[in-house]
């Protein structure tokens, strides 16, 4: 198959219409009686980088990061012109960072004070400081200079998007919404890195499909992202993320002619018979036999396998986002998520437990 026919693919599959989820209905959502749980969490994405396992400490040290996140290019388009020295705008930093005057900037997360043309021009051109030590080449004094430069778009790496996940414990339904979004500026300072957040913007959420095809949308990925689940702040309910994936297990062995578990990765998706789903927290045991490296001697290693309770340590995430120049906002599609449990003595890499369809 060429290329052309898979980027076509991608396009039919991601066909379909967008629905909006207002801000401003988060309130009447904490005070919904049948949401039971709620978390709020920041989570940074690197739209432009694969950070799989065994993470490289450059890697760590570029991104300040060592959770899973991967891109999947979906469409990229742009204006070509004859000044061929003048890079094409391929990154999404450079759609965020070049608004007109109609796009709807914020100061902070919380989307209630709304920046300026002005302000939001400042908040891109972004002065920062550095640091220079020399010495007098007489006295050999040290000498420390404070130097000023603008934000460069290369340092625009990283996007933290606000999200809530929000649970249902009558129907065991995990709902992720993203609200938010900030490109973040990033830089090496005394061997550290430095993150400082530019302005704030808000999500469309979509509920459906996108249609690719749409001349507006000129910049669109899929990515995937571990969150830690201790980053999660739970706002609404009593425990925290990992008890939320504990009572869900539970409701899928109580429920497993009606429920839709699936696992595997990568392109294809297979679900658990009703009898898996029954046995999924069922523990195992496993006997393994190695040879001491040296010594050649046996050794016999006795595994327990199982989804024992707290299993869950991340959670992995996968979504669609879009950008559509026209209406100048990012859209967000959810299409599933899964419990990573602790890497066992064999494992090298987080994989998730199983994996849940958005929606179904």
């Amino acid at each position: 198959m060429n290329r052309s026919l898979i980027f076509l693919t991608s396009l039919l599959i991601l066909m379909s219409s967008f629905q909006a989820f207002s801000f401003q209905k988060v309130d009447e959502l904490l005070a919904d009686p049948d949401i039971t749980w709620v978390g709020e969490v920041y989570v940074d994405y690197i739209p432009n980088a694969n950070i799989l396992e065994p993470v490289e400490e450059e890697t760590l040290n570029l991104y300040g990061s060592d959770d899973y996140n991967s891109f999947e290019l979906l469409k990229i388009q742009n204006n070509v012109t004859d000044d061929w020295l003048k890079p094409l705008p391929t990154q999404l930093s450079h759609r965020l960072l070049q608004l007109s005057k109609n796009a709807a900037v914020y100061k902070d997360a919380s989307l209630n004070e709304k920046l300026s043309y002005g302000a939001y021009q400042k908040a891109v051109r972004h002065e920062l400081l550095d640091t220079i030590i020399t010495f007098d080449p007489e006295t050999f004094e040290e000498v420390v200079q404070i130097v000023p430069f603008n934000l460069e778009l290369s340092m625009v790496k990283i996007f933290r998007v606000k999200q809530l996940l929000t649970y249902n414990e009558s129907t065991n339904k995990l709902n992720i919404i993203p609200l938010a979004i900030a490109p973040i500026a990033s830089m090496m300072k005394n061997k550290k890195l430095r993150k400082e957040v530019l302005f704030w913007m808000p999500i469309k959420e979509a509920f459906k499909s996108i249609n690719l095809k749409t001349s507006s949308i000129d910049w669109a990925k899929r990515l995937t992202k571990d969150i830690p689940s201790k980053a999660v702040q739970t706002i609404k309910g009593s425990g925290n993320m990992t008890s939320i994936f504990d009572k869900m297990v539970a409701y899928y062995k109580t429920h497993s002619s009606t429920s839709k578990v699936y696992y595997g990765g990568g392109q294809e998706l297979n679900p658990w018979n009703a009898s898996e789903i029954e046995n999924m927290g069922s523990p195992s045991v496993d006997t393994i036999i190695t040879f001491h490296p040296e010594t050649f001697e046996e050794i016999v290693q006795v595994i327990k396998y199982g989804i024992e309770p707290n299993f869950t340590v991340k959670v992995r995430l996968i979504q669609d986002w879009v950008w559509n120049s026209k209406k100048q906002e990012m859209q967000i599609r959810v299409l599933g998520f899964g419990p990573v449990p602790e890497k066992d003595a064999y494992s090298t890499t987080y994989s998730p437990t199983y994996y849940i369809k958005y929606g179904e």
